[in-house]
């Protein structure tokens, strides 16, 4: 149990940028989660890579080593890796609900000071379970909306309410 390996996946569209990043930092860190991403249970490092692409996935294997001093991580357990490849800072994150896809496009609805919702076109950068980056379309700190987007349209009125959590804006 000390140490434990974890192996994952990567899509092979990812393989090259984590080859990249490794020959600068050949100690990539990689973190064991749990099924539902929301508590940690190890922190390892990046050990090896497959030698070969998985044709019917379009997936490469790879390998993380962890400490395990507390034994956390159990031999067959289920747990999601998180691969960090680069560390950002000054990013603009929304939810991944508030996220749009058309055929030609992606977008999100954002708030305006009246209450009204107008579509915002924007380039997505990193995302993970959670969160999209934002790299351009979106200034921080612009509400968006999560919930009921298939009943919107441009200029909709919404209810915004402030939540202990969070906002909740509803159309």
């Amino acid at each position: 149990m000390q140490p434990m390996s974890v192996i994952f996946t990567l899509p092979a569209a990812q393989v090259q940028t984590v080859i990249d990043r490794r020959r600068a930092n050949p100690r990539l860190r990689v973190e064991a989660m749990n099924r539902d991403m929301t508590r940690t249970l190890g922190t390892g490092t990046l050990t090896t890579l497959d030698n070969q692409l998985d044709p019917t996935t379009g997936t490469l294997k790879m390998r993380a080593t962890f400490a395990n001093d507390d034994e956390r991580l159990i031999p067959n357990e289920f747990v999601n890796a998180r691969l960090r490849v680069e560390r950002k800072t000054n990013i603009t994150l929304v939810p991944n609900a508030a996220v749009q896809r058309n055929g030609t496009s992606t977008f999100v609805y954002a708030v305006k000071p009246d209450r009204t919702v107008t579509i915002r076109p924007v380039t997505l950068g990193t995302t993970d379970a959670q969160h999209s980056e934002i790299t351009s379309g979106l200034k921080p700190g612009t509400l968006v909306v999560t919930q009921g987007v298939d009943r919107l349209t441009e200029g909709a009125l919404v209810d915004v309410q402030q939540l202990d959590d969070g906002i909740a804006i509803s159309p």
